[in-house]
């Protein structure tokens, strides 16, 4: 009887919504500070290695274009982008959790800023980033950017 009732408790803290959603804050927690600490060694063991990365790149008059990437040629962009600009900030709002068959989804309006050339850049996307959880670890399994304006 002793057996049933822990695994009953083991079984409900397992599944338990509240627990993975936690999970899940902390990587986001975890993912901007990556960001805004230029830390490509922490991003890259967030970010599974068969990660889906797309950047969408929204145009008014003309087709979209999409890039596709590895988390290697991801991590490789930042890096380079914060190798030329002077300063960078990010910040994060509009957060929305969905619960998926296989994990969460969250969704976020990312606003960048960047000192690059002498030149104030900024760019804001809608960011959806999905999150599967692997033994009490949550990794980023899918990272797609909607940008605006390009």
């Amino acid at each position: 009887m002793m057996r049933i009732g822990l695994a009953a408790m083991l079984f409900c803290c397992v599944l338990n919504p509240a627990h993975a959603n936690e999970l899940q804050r902390v990587l986001l927690k975890e993912y901007h500070e990556a960001l805004s600490h230029e830390d490509a060694d922490t991003l890259t063991q967030l970010i599974a290695d068969d990660a889906q990365i797309q950047i969408i790149l929204e145009q008014d008059s003309e087709e979209s274009l999409t890039l596709t990437l590895t988390r290697a040629e991801y991590i490789q962009q930042l890096r380079a982008l914060w190798r030329f600009s002077e300063s960078q900030a990010y910040s994060q709002s509009d957060l929305r959790w969905l619960t998926e068959r296989d994990g969460f989804q969250v969704s976020l309006q990312q606003h960048e800023r960047y000192q690059l050339f002498g030149e104030t850049l900024e760019q804001k996307s809608r960011v959806r980033l999905g999150i599967t959880t692997l033994n009490h670890t949550a990794y980023i399994t899918r990272i797609e950017a909607r940008t605006p304006g390009w």
